[in-house]
């Protein structure tokens, strides 16, 4: 048996129980698993044992088990030749990853700040013992129906890609910086499900304007100016504004809590033919591609204001009418109370008619 005549049905260490592939990723594969003792699913991730990358898969797993923050998928055994399969086995979690959600739609200021403050709040912990990621991306992201984020591959995706040096992969180094940047990634394709510096997990590459690139909002209508700053301050070289830039995941954490949700949320996508041009135009937007309001655009305009002049509208109305009526109501009293009997219009004029032949 090597990793890859692993079959549905066999059993691996005398108590997992293959049940289905759940994927494949850099010439491993993954497993759902039954743990017979422990009746639970498993995850294990299979490869061949003479694989070049075995040996630094799974040290990689093995150190991750020095971080303990539950939004990382725990690992749980790691074997280095059963069968000439070397196999990590993972914590099992019904999620789908966020690269899934995001070929649907990109996803509101508000969410996208949720989940990725939370990603970011869990590197940071990471990052306190030492432990780096390396290749956090849309793949790695687990979200379930709650929201709620798990990360996979902590460490041993980057020794998946690493090739030569075991502390690069794809010729960047493994430290905090590489993680700080993906998270940058990660949000700005959750904001515009675009991927800046290529394809990534199937989304297209983000626009770029003389090799800068675009920055959200002027990719797509209704990214709020907070979490737009803030991604910004990750991948802007520099950043605009002299803002200072965010070169942690606790600064990224601490900056995406306090994002607001002040543009209406996207109802998808519509890129113009500009687009294919690296000047991006959205049939939804009412802003212009410098990021300024368009002119008679009211898209962009707060919710709460329009709502708060129609009600102020409304209340001038009552009062109009209110006093209308009053006025109406004094003039009919002062007619009645008039001296002298009241006499039809009619009938004076019928009575004036003989006197004036009399004289």
């Amino acid at each position: 048996m090597n990793g890859h005549a692993i079959e549905p049905g066999q059993t691996m260490a005398g108590r997992y129980r293959i049940e289905d592939l759940a994927g494949e990723v850099a010439q491993s594969r993954t497993w759902r698993a039954m743990d017979t003792i422990l009746n639970r699913s498993v995850g294990i991730q299979t490869m061949p044992s003479n694989d070049a990358r075995a040996t630094a898969f799974l040290e990689a797993a093995r150190a991750s088990t020095t971080v303990l923050d539950p939004r990382f998928l725990r690992v749980l055994d790691a074997v280095a030749d059963e069968g000439g399969a070397a196999y990590v086995v993972r914590e099992w979690t019904r999620a789908v990853p966020l690269a899934v959600l995001l070929r649907e739609r990109p996803m509101s200021n508000r969410r996208a700040a949720t989940l990725i403050g939370e990603v970011a709040d869990a590197v940071a912990r990471a990052h306190e013992v030492g432990a780096y990621h390396c290749c956090i991306s849309p793949a790695t992201i687990l979200v379930n129906d709650n929201d709620v984020v798990r990360i996979t591959g902590l460490g041993t995706e980057h020794a998946l890609y690493a090739s030569g040096r075991p502390d690069e992969a794809e010729g960047h180094p493994c430290d905090e910086q590489a993680d700080v940047l993906a998270l940058g990634r990660v949000l700005y394709a959750c904001l515009v499900a675009r991927w800046p510096g290529g394809r990534e997990s199937g989304l297209s590459p983000a626009p770029t304007e003389h090799g800068r690139l675009l920055r959200p909002r002027r990719v797509r209508a209704g990214v709020s100016r907070d979490v737009d700053a803030v991604c910004d301050r990750i991948l802007g070289d520099p950043p605009r504004h002299d803002a200072a830039p965010l070169r942690s995941a606790r600064d990224i954490a601490a900056a995406l809590s306090r994002v607001s949700d002040d543009e209406p949320e996207p109802t998808g996508l519509s890129p113009s033919p500009a687009a294919a041009t690296g000047t991006p135009t959205w049939a939804s937007s009412s802003r212009a591609t410098d990021g300024s309001p368009a002119r008679g655009g009211t898209g962009s305009l707060p919710r709460a204001l329009v709502i708060t002049g129609v009600a102020l509208l409304v209340a001038m109305l009552a009062v109009l009418a209110f006093y209308v009526g009053r006025q109406s109501a004094g003039d009919g009293a002062a007619s009645d109370t008039s001296d002298g009997p009241k006499v039809p219009a009619s009938s004076a004029t019928a009575a004036a008619r003989p006197l004036a032949a009399r004289a």
